[in-house]
């Protein structure tokens, strides 16, 4: 993939989410978190890569996933040519074990495409000064290309990857 078909699929894929595909999930204590569920997730990858894949990092001997001692599942997400590594385990206990095995993929899914900035805008823990990503160019020495698009939006604070919100956060 060129370097500028690289840019556009980094600029796609970091676009903030419009609010119709923003959930909101009260936590307690007046806290709202904002939040993108798999779904969401899933059209954006789909939008920017048709092509886009994941797979576990590990396969159990029967060939399926293989999770971790904490129950979580490490991937490799690509998209647009790029790989970027994810994490996700279920949480609440008394769960079916096909619920938690599609909440961990789930899980794993949003955290990686994070590393490739879906999302970044609910996700971090401070105001990003803009839409910016790396993307590092196959051949390219694993260089990366920063890029900047649009003006600061807000951010949220909590500890939760998966929602970024805090009780005063903005209405979208």
């Amino acid at each position: 993939m060129e370097q500028q078909d690289l840019r556009v699929a980094a600029r796609a894929l970091r676009a903030p989410f419009p609010a119709s595909a923003v959930g909101k999930k009260s936590i307690g204590r007046g806290v709202v978190l904002d939040y993108v569920g798999h779904a969401a997730i899933t059209d954006r990858l789909l939008a920017v890569d048709p092509a886009w894949t994941w797979e576990p990092l590990a396969l159990a001997p029967d060939g399926l996933p293989l999770f971790d001692k904490a129950e979580g599942l490490w991937i490799r997400l690509t998209v647009a040519g790029m790989t970027r590594l994810g994490y996700g385990a279920a949480s609440g206990e008394g769960r079916a074990p096909g619920d938690k095995i599609k909440e961990s993929i789930g899980d794993a899914l949003r955290n990686a495409a994070m590393r490739f900035g879906v999302g970044l805008d609910l996700w971090s823990r401070e105001d990003l000064p803009g839409a910016e990503a790396d993307i590092a160019a196959p051949g390219a020495g694993g260089r990366a290309i920063p890029y900047r698009q649009g003006a600061s939006v807000s951010r949220c604070r909590t500890d939760d990857w998966t929602c970024r919100a805090q009780a005063d956060h903005r209405t979208r």
